[in-house]
């Protein structure tokens, strides 16, 4: 993590709730769409950091439990389609098939982000995604 001055803050909750909300929108679409966001490290990272960042100002506003309810969400969640899509997308190209096992669970683990899932869930997309 780098030490440098953040380049911007978000301090107000409605901010950081627009960003997210923003994030959805362009991370959660068809590949086809936008390779580079889907794929993404640095649009990962941001998902993981912003979740982070709700989750604490949640809990000190007594809504900690809601939330991470909710980023525990993503089997009932209308992003799972995508997600899965993508994943088979993914799964079709060349590169996919010389990753190696671990490189694929971080790989979608990113692509999940700003969800919580188990390791199991992690396989279970994996495993649907390829032929």
């Amino acid at each position: 993590m780098s030490t440098a001055a953040p380049l911007f803050e978000v301090t107000d909750p409605g901010e950081l709730s627009a960003l997210l909300r923003a994030l959805f929108n362009a991370k959660f679409r068809p590949v086809e769409e936008d390779p580079f966001v889907w794929g993404s490290p640095f649009i990962h990272r941001m998902a993981a950091r912003m979740r982070e960042a709700q989750l604490e100002l949640n809990r000190q506003s007594s809504g900690a439990a809601t939330a991470e309810l909710w980023y525990k969400s993503l089997q009932d969640n209308e992003v799972l389609g995508v997600i899965k899509a993508n994943l088979r997308s993914n799964a079709a190209e060349h590169w996919w098939s010389g990753m190696s096992a671990e490189a694929k669970v971080s790989y979608v683990r990113g692509c999940v982000e700003p969800f919580l899932v188990s390791d199991d869930f992690i396989q279970e997309l994996i495993r649907a995604a390829e032929p």
